[in-house]
């Protein structure tokens, strides 16, 4: 029986011949100061490129260029007058060199949309799931300023996601080694408990109770489940503190349906690079900006320890 939610019907599994719409990937960017070279965003989209095995050659990729917060939100996060209005404006050459570079790009179908308002993490998750087509199953969302450095079997994910629906339902991709998570609340509630996903389909995944907007993966109709959470209170604000708290408050911290899993085994190194693209990415990569393609990677190797190759990538693209 088919089920109605604030995203409308749901739909079956997919078609064979449709396999290349059964995921995709949200990617978040907004106003960064390397802007407006696109340059963070092509090293970020061609590691994800090298590091995943198995991701289909036309599956969609979906870039939400996010605009800059409102005026009257948080002091932090407010920007007015001139400041605002050179934001704004490097902003739209920004939005204009991510399409230059990726609406005409073979590999990958890629969706670029730029924001009229600010929508923070869950607006454009929120926004992504009414873009998506009917038969995609499963979507990655991943933030503009982390790199994959370390191999994924995309392949294996979805078999597991499928082989254990009640046991796994969101992994996440790790800036740091596998360890169980220390917070104000003491030691990671849920690394010691094991379940049928430790060691499957050739990969191992890891219990934790930390719940965190890092890179993650999950089918559709569970983020459909997240956002109708937030929708309680707003869409626009990230995903961690809306899960953490809904976990304490129904005693839920190590619930499949909560919790997230870590992909990789306990204490394995990190399989994201932090760029940082709000604080330091143009001090760091001033003198490396055409480090945005590698060969010669295998499984067992990672961005540090590969041969890299220059491509053409310029910080004053668009001018």
């Amino acid at each position: 029986m088919q089920q109605q939610s604030i995203f409308g019907t749901s739909s079956g599994k997919l078609s064979s011949e449709s396999k290349e719409k059964e995921t995709a990937i949200l990617i978040t960017t907004n106003w960064i100061p390397s802007a407006p070279s696109p340059a963070l965003l092509i090293e970020v989209i061609n590691f994800i490129e090298l590091m995943f095995e198995g991701l289909p050659h036309n599956m969609p990729i979906y870039i939400l260029i996010d605009n800059l917060p409102r005026v009257t939100g948080r002091v932090r996060d407010r920007v007015s007058g001139q400041e605002r209005w050179d934001k704004e404006a490097t902003l739209e050459k920004y939005s204009t060199n991510i399409m230059k570079e990726f609406m005409y790009r073979t590999n990958f179908r890629y969706h670029i949309i730029s924001n009229h308002e600010n929508q923070h993490i869950g607006g454009n998750l929120n926004k992504t799931l009414h873009l998506l087509d009917p038969r995609t199953e499963f979507l990655y969302f991943f933030q503009h300023d982390f790199k994959f450095v370390t191999k994924v079997n995309h392949a294996a994910i979805i078999k597991t996601m499928r082989d254990f629906p009640g046991v796994v339902k969101n992994i996440r991709f790790n800036k740091m080694r596998n360890i169980p998570a220390r917070h104000k609340r003491g030691k990671d509630a849920c690394s010691n408990i094991t379940d049928e996903v430790q060691n499957v389909n050739g990969i191992h995944l890891t219990r934790t109770d930390k719940w965190s907007d890092n890179n993650h993966f999950a089918s559709v109709e569970h983020y459909k489940w997240i956002m109708e959470k937030m929708i309680v209170s707003s869409i626009r604000r990230p995903l961690e503190s809306v899960m953490m708290n809904h976990a304490r408050n129904v005693n839920w911290t190590c619930n499949a349906q909560v919790a997230q899993h870590l992909y990789g085994a306990p204490y394995e190194p990190a399989y994201l690079e932090h760029l940082d693209g709000r604080l330091q990415y143009m001090v760091v990569r001033n003198k490396t900006l055409n480090e945005a393609a590698v060969i010669g990677m295998t499984s067992n190797t990672t961005s540090t320890e590969a041969t890299r190759t220059a491509v053409n990538v310029t910080t004053n693209t668009g001018e």
